[in-house]
């Protein structure tokens, strides 16, 4: 049959047309995977999220383009919404949930099994170091635009709130910023 004669079938209701219609187009589902990644996914995630593209890609044509590109455009549609997606505030909270059959540590309690975000004293002195050792560096090697611009920036400032400090347009604040960057990858190799 052909691509065409199966989707009517599937549009139909003749679901097991699907498998033969899917057989037909591994390679393609295959190509469309293969770079895909999923934030705490594996390989089986992304290519069940193509097959159910592939489903939807069947049900919907309406054969105003070709069977294949129709359903390229339609898996990597549903592949891209779905990394947008993963990489979602809301979506890591849940990747990062513990089970809450997940058996306490000896002696422990509940609080032992949430991850902790908080630094030891060592790393926040590593830190402080290095935040010492950086701007040291921003003072030497960067212009007084640079400087103050860069700083802003470092203390997480947005364009729009170091605009508001400096004066500064767009376009000045992210030039000084891309110089900045550039004299600073230059003193720090």
């Amino acid at each position: 049959m052909t691509d065409q004669e199966l989707i009517q079938e599937i549009q139909n209701g003749n679901e097991e047309k699907f498998e033969e219609l899917l057989n037909k187009h591994v390679g393609t589902i295959y190509n469309l995977t293969k770079n895909v990644y999923f934030r705490d996914g594996d390989k089986e995630d992304v290519i069940q999220e193509a097959k159910i593209a592939f489903y939807i890609a069947a049900l919907n044509y309406n054969g105003e383009s070709k069977t294949t590109s129709h359903f390229c455009n339609v898996v990597r549609k549903r592949l891209n919404t779905q990394i947008t997606r993963c990489n979602t505030k809301k979506q890591m909270t849940l990747n990062e949930a513990q089970p809450i059959d997940k058996p306490l540590p000896e002696g422990g309690s509940q609080h032992d099994l949430i991850p902790s975000k908080e630094l030891t004293p060592l790393e926040q002195v590593i830190e402080k170091e290095n935040e010492e050792e950086i701007r040291i560096i921003i003072q030497e090697n960067l212009t007084e635009i640079e400087k103050g611009v860069m700083i802003d920036y470092i203390d997480g400032l947005s364009y729009r709130g170091i605009s508001a400090r400096t004066g500064y347009d767009y376009k000045r604040i992210d030039n000084a910023i891309a110089r900045a960057k550039r004299k600073l990858r230059e003193a720090l190799k």
